[in-house]
Formats: C-alpha cells, structure tokens, sequence
C-alpha cells in the first residue's frame, strides 16, 4: 500500500499554508493506525499533524464518529469551529455523524454523486479552495 501512495499536487504546500495560519490539523483514516502513521509521517512528518489516527484492533471504522469525537474532547475543539474534510461519502457521513459540517475534496477518490455532496458546506475542487475558504472567515 505504501508503494502506491502519493500526494495530490499542490495538498501539502495549501496543508502548511493553513497550518503556518493556526489551522489546526488532524488525520482521520480507516487504513490501520500503524499503516497510517507511516505514509502520514513519510510525507509530512512526525510533526505536521496535531494527531495521526487509524484504526485500531475492536475500533469500528468510519462513519462510526469515535475518533473524531475522541479529537473534538480531547483537543477542546468546537464542533461549529471545525471542518471535517474528506473525499467520499464515508467521510460525509462521518462528519454528518459528528455533527460536523464536511468540506469535500471533488480531486480524490470518492464516487461524487449530487444526492450527498449537495448536503456537504463546501465542495473543494482544487486544494487551494481549501485556502480560500479558511482565509475568508
């Protein structure tokens, strides 16, 4: 899996735009948590991200919120201060199961489908909109 991975052009300069800006940033995946930890720090770092967080053994993987929840108590982040971002309809029903509002990246891997990203706050197409929408607040 980690030979196959890559970044998306221009994902990690407009990650380190927003977090240089006080962005706070976290990793939710359903790949194992070790796995994750690997390709995550392999191309940003063991510092770049606030947390790095996969499945464990028992964990039930998303939509189950548990682990977002888990970031929102112990970072003591507001759930209408936070963006969930993600590329599939997994991670819009993440959000949607945290009570977050879902940013979703149209760039990813995701089957975009209008019956579910029309309910998503902001459609990326392109990393840099990330920024233009964090900017703008």
């Amino acid at each position: 899996q980690e030979i196959h991975t890559s970044l998306f052009p221009g994902v990690k300069e407009t990650l380190e735009r927003l977090r240089k800006e006080g962005a706070l940033l976290f990793v939710c995946t359903n790949k194992p948590d070790i796995l994750a930890k690997r390709i995550v720090t392999k191309f940003y770092g063991s510092d770049f991200f606030l947390e790095i967080r996969g499945l464990q053994d028992g964990e039930t993987p998303k939509p189950n919120p548990a682990i977002v929840n888990s970031f929102l108590r112990q970072y003591h982040l507001k759930p209408e201060e936070t963006l969930f971002v993600g590329d599939s309809i997994t991670d819009y029903e993440t959000a949607t199961n945290a009570k977050l509002l879902c940013g979703i990246c149209l760039w990813g891997y995701g089957r975009y489908q209008e019956d579910w990203i029309s309910h998503c706050a902001y459609r990326f197409t392109k990393p840099e909109d990330l920024w233009n929408t964090y900017s703008a607040k």
